[in-house]
Formats: C-alpha cells, sequence, structure tokens
C-alpha cells in the first residue's frame, strides 16, 4: 500500500463523516454526539496515523512470509482484538447502563424493565408511526395512572443491512387524537409531495412546512389542518427532527437515532411530556 492510500481511507472517512452529520444533525436535528458523523470522523483521524505506522511493518512480515501467511496471521489478529474490546465494551457498559437506569427510574417513580419484556399498550401500538414496534424494545420505563399512562423506552429494528436505535416517549391522552403521523421532510419526500402525495402544508407556515411532512387520512386533512393551525406549527418550528404520530388515547415521539443517554432522560420526559400536553390540548379545542 503506497503513502497515498492512508490518506485516502481518511478521506473517505470524512466524507462519510460529512454526509452523516447532514442527516443526523442537520435534517433530524440530532447532537452531535448521537450522530454516526462522530463516529467516522473518529475513525479519519485514527486511520491515517494508524495506517502510515503498521503498514511498513507489515510489508517487512510480508517480504520474509508468503501471501497466505501474512494474510491469515492480519485476519487473526484484527479478530481477535476487535472480538475481545467489542466483548468488553458492551458486556460493562450494559450493566452500568442497567444501573443508571434503575436510579433514573426510582428518581421518578416509574418501573424499570431493562428486557422490554412488559408488553406496550395496545392502544399505542395502533398509533401509525409506532405499529410495528412490538418487538426490538428494551430498557422500558413505566409509570403514571391508568389514564394518564407514560412509557419511555429504546427501539431497535432493522431494514436490509441497516439497524437503527431510538429512543421513544409515549403518552395516553384524557381526549381522543385524530391519526396522524409528522417526520421531518427529506428530499425524496419533497418530490413525493409535488407528485401528489400527502402532505398538509400551512401557507402562514413555511419554515414549518419545508421541515416537515404531516400525513393523515384524506378525509381527516381539514381536521389535523385546524389542529396544527392553532399552535402545533409554530411549536414544531422551534422543535426540530421530530417523528411524531397520534391516534386514538395515545401520542408518541421520537428523534431518528436519538438514543437518549441516562443523564438526558429526566430532560427528554419533561420536553415530551409538553410536548404531548400541546397536541392533547389542540385536540380537545377541536372536540374531539
Amino acid at each position: 500500500m503506497s503513502f497515498t492510500e492512508p490518506a485516502l481511507i481518511s478521506l473517505l472517512g470524512l466524507i462519510f463523516a460529512a454526509w452523516f452529520y447532514y442527516q443526523d444533525v442537520h435534517v433530524h436535528k440530532l447532537e452531535f454526539r448521537s450522530s454516526r458523523a462522530r463516529t467516522f470522523l473518529v475513525m479519519a483521524i485514527i486511520s491515517y496515523p494508524l495506517f502510515t505506522l503498521a503498514l511498513p511493518y507489515f510489508d517487512s512480515v510480508q517480504a520474509h512470509w508468503d501471501e497466505e501467511k501474512t494474510n491469515f496471521l492480519v485476519f487473526a489478529v484484527v479478530v481477535l482484538v476487535g472480538s475481545g474490546i467489542v466483548l468488553v465494551l458492551f458486556y460493562g457498559g450494559e450493566s452500568s447502563k442497567r444501573e443508571e437506569f434503575v436510579q433514573v427510574a426510582r428518581r421518578l417513580g416509574f418501573s424499570y424493565d431493562p428486557e422490554g419484556k412488559t408488553p406496550l399498550p395496545k392502544g399505542l401500538l395502533q398509533v401509525p408511526t409506532f405499529d410495528s414496534v412490538g418487538e426490538g424494545v428494551t430498557h422500558l420505563l413505566r409509570g403514571g395512572s391508568l389514564d394518564r399512562e407514560y412509557a419511555i423506552f429504546e427501539h431497535q429494528y432493522t431494514v436490509g443491512d441497516e439497524t437503527t436505535h431510538h429512543t421513544i416517549a409515549a403518552y395516553r391522552t384524557s381526549c381522543l387524537i385524530p391519526a396522524f403521523e409528522l417526520r421531518p421532510e427529506t428530499v425524496l419526500d419533497k418530490i413525493v409531495s409535488a407528485f401528489g402525495g400527502i402532505d398538509v402544508d400551512f401557507s402562514e407556515h413555511p419554515t414549518f412546512s419545508s421541515a416537515y411532512r404531516l400525513l393523515c387520512a384524506d378525509e381527516d386533512v381539514a381536521v389535523i389542518r385546524r389542529m396544527f393551525a392553532g399552535g402545533l406549527c409554530s411549536l414544531f418550528e422551534r422543535e426540530r427532527g421530530w417523528t411524531v404520530g397520534g391516534n386514538g388515547n395515545w401520542v408518541g415521539l421520537y428523534k431518528h437515532r436519538g438514543l437518549v443517554e441516562s443523564e438526558d432522560l429526566q430532560k427528554f420526559y419533561e420536553k415530551t411530556k409538553g410536548m404531548a400536553k400541546a397536541i392533547e390540548s389542540a385536540a380537545r379545542s377541536m372536540g374531539h
């Protein structure tokens, strides 16, 4: 491998870092520490000196060994070191994380189910955004009364080769919520909308309409439009990057790939609870 190839590897890492920064931080409004961009940035920074220093050694080894033995040695070392690091980080981190979540649950007066074995409320699973959330639930916190139930949990799902994690907050409301889904609007969404796809826009709130795609059934467009025009558009102009779903007596919220750390859970709970109350008030004003 020549001197320029480590630089090319680092450049590739920087390109991925820039792309994921745009997707996670700009589009979905995640904090940088929760973005995949940080991983690729670290990889880009480390890879150049690592490859620059290590490659001459492997070249010298290869000069004395045949290619098959060299490749086997490199593969074995990488697998052993990588496996050891992954095991230590995973089991140590998971144990510490459970202890931290126990403390958060006690502070908030919630129950805690680390493996997510407790079934989620059926009403929540009928919300369009969360109809596939039945599996992949961990670190489930639940609290509140029967008519004011709260659930905060981590959800993992896989599409193709890509696995996604994020933290979801769900709240039972005292009034009925018309079925809707709100999510950050991507370039693909704009193209779909241009060809007639559903997107409830508001001429008086161009910032909201540009940042979000609002979906609902055709027969509910007028109701959803009145509900959001009363103040929810202004709320989500300030609060960017959220995916929100409502239906029946449930509202759920999360940020794509927004995995909330234990020290931020109380703040996340208070913020999402306030947003759910705003949605509930808007629906109540419509007579739902």
